[in-house]
């Protein structure tokens, strides 16, 4: 499939750059939304949400910024998580205050009851 969209990209590649001059024409003003942005408030993870929704969130804000949850009663940095086989949410890769990334299990190792 690589070799076979090469070939797509040379020739498309190749009618692109002979054309005179590219055509830009600029955006219409109806259908244009505007995107706030990124609050505090859009980084706390809801951890009563569907699964699917947390994993969506904590994706779009990796690796930028990171989501934020309080798991057990401490807070965290969520880099990476995916929704479990039975639906449930799985984190992957957390950043407890101070400390650098890792994943989720070596985080768990390490705390304490």
């Amino acid at each position: 499939m690589y070799a076979r969209s090469a070939e797509l990209a040379a020739e498309l590649l190749r009618e692109v750059l002979a054309a005179p001059e590219p055509a830009f024409e600029p955006q219409p003003a109806e259908g244009a939304t505007y995107a706030e942005k990124i609050g505090p408030a859009d980084r706390e993870l809801d951890l009563s949400r569907p699964a699917a929704e947390i994993v969506n969130r904590v994706r779009a804000l990796s690796p930028h910024i990171g989501a934020r949850a309080v798991v057990d009663g401490r807070p965290l940095l969520v880099w990476k998580a995916r929704t479990g086989g039975d639906g449930s949410l799985e984190l992957l890769e957390v950043q407890p205050e101070g400390k650098l990334r890792m994943a989720y299990a070596d985080y768990l190792r390490g705390t304490r009851p």
